[in-house]
């Protein structure tokens, strides 16, 4: 009998061997994510369902506690996170810019060491060390955010016509301020504006897209 016992406790030790690792395998796990996102754009819902809720079904085991905030309060919030050393797991940022505090103080982890093979699906412009000296962020996307409007009637109200090159929209100038017009105007307001649209647009043309 008492070997009967023993073997029965010996065979439910297995089992339980068995399933042990399995069920810790599934002890969730949470992550903080600091996102930046506008949650009234056009591609809000894509995003929400493509990204976050594709994860969630792969990774039923993580918790994503997500914070998501836009523009000046997101660059606000980070700064305070920062402050306070209580950055979260996951945070959205940029190669310079408004996350550079994030860079030089070595507050995020470098990436490159942690990417191993699928470092050759990238471009070596994007794994240059950035402005902390290490890969501190990766691109998720690309955005053109740069678009030229004209005022066709108004040109032709002037004789002027759409100009071709460079220095066509230059000879277009002074016809333009003599009439009391301003020659561009960009719409400017938040800090971003002209680091996308124009300082962006200007690099591309001098250094090319392969660059990028």
């Amino acid at each position: 009998m008492l070997k009967k016992s023993s073997l029965l406790l010996l065979a439910l030790f297995l089992v339980a061997s068995v399933f042990v690792p399995a069920t810790l395998a599934e002890e969730p796990v949470r992550i903080s994510v600091l996102n930046y996102f506008d949650l009234t754009s056009p591609g809000a819902e894509r995003e929400l369902n493509e990204v976050w809720y594709e994860f969630s079904i792969r990774n039923p085991h993580i918790i994503v506690e997500r914070e998501d905030l836009f523009l000046e309060p997101f660059h606000q919030k980070t700064e305070a996170y920062a402050a306070a050393d209580r950055l979260p797991d996951v945070i959205y940022m940029w190669p310079g810019g408004r996350s550079t505090s994030l860079h030089t103080l070595g507050l995020v982890k470098d990436l490159r060491p942690l990417l191993g093979d699928d470092a050759q699906y990238y471009q070596e412009a994007v794994l240059a060390p950035q402005a902390g000296g290490y890969l501190a962020e990766l691109p998720q996307t690309m955005t053109s955010s740069h678009a030229l409007y004209v005022n066709l009637p108004l040109l032709e109200s002037l004789g002027l016509s759409m100009p071709k090159t460079y220095e066509e929209l230059v000879e277009m100038v002074p016809v333009l301020q003599a009439n009391g017009l301003d020659t561009i105007l960009m719409g400017a307001q938040d800090d971003w504006v002209i680091q996308s649209c124009l300082f962006s647009m200007i690099v591309g043309r001098l250094v090319g897209d392969d660059k990028l």
